[in-house]
């Protein structure tokens, strides 16, 4: 068995992903993406168990640098109150972007077959919801009464993908001009500030 390599994985996903664009997730299997990537089938078994983990993979990779961008944006300088609207305001515009609504849209259509948005889940090293939870907890601590860090990050959650985005989700929208984003983020931070006793 060849070596397996950074390079060659990355040449895989990529690949892939191309693949995956054009035809679609059933309308794709290995051999299509080993044809892309000039390798064997073998080859992409050597680094991805099935097409769905080759999925995952591509889903993960692809939102890296998102999570760890909103990550660094809970634990900057300011006010919670502060943090959590660059938050809320940079995830909402990242996630009504086309490429992202497409993902959420195939994770929900293969959810009876696969566990696709088990990626983002409470408890993965993806879910960027625990970051939020532990900025709230972090800033909250001993307050009284006491705050429950986790409602509130699931709270807030819920505001932001309830409104426009699940609007343009179902196709019962198009994207709204990002000042109408950037209020509607300010307003979910608003109304959970209410109950964070700041």
């Amino acid at each position: 068995m060849r070596r397996k390599t950074e390079a060659k994985r990355t040449q895989i996903l990529e690949g892939a992903a191309r693949v995956f664009e054009q035809r679609g997730y059933h309308g794709t299997t290995l051999n299509d993406v080993a044809r892309e990537v000039g390798c064997s089938k073998v080859t992409i078994y050597n680094y991805f168990e099935s097409r769905e983990d080759l999925l995952k993979a591509i889903i993960v990779q692809g939102s890296r640098p998102t999570m760890d961008y909103l990550a660094t944006a809970l634990q900057g300088e300011g006010s919670l109150i502060d943090r959590l609207k660059t938050f809320a305001r940079t995830y909402l515009i990242l996630v009504m972007n086309d490429y992202s609504l497409a993902m959420m849209r195939l994770m929900i259509a293969e959810s009876a077959n696969h566990k696709f948005s088990q990626i983002f889940a409470d408890g993965s090293e993806h879910d960027i919801w625990q970051h939020v939870r532990l900025a709230i907890e972090g800033w909250t601590r001993g307050c009284s009464p006491s705050v429950d860090a986790g409602e509130l990050s699931k709270t807030l959650r819920s505001l932001l993908h309830g409104g426009s985005h699940f609007q343009c989700l179902i196709g019962a929208q198009a994207t709204p001009q990002i000042d109408a984003l950037l209020a509607e983020a300010d307003t979910a931070v608003d109304l959970i500030s209410t109950r964070l006793n700041v």
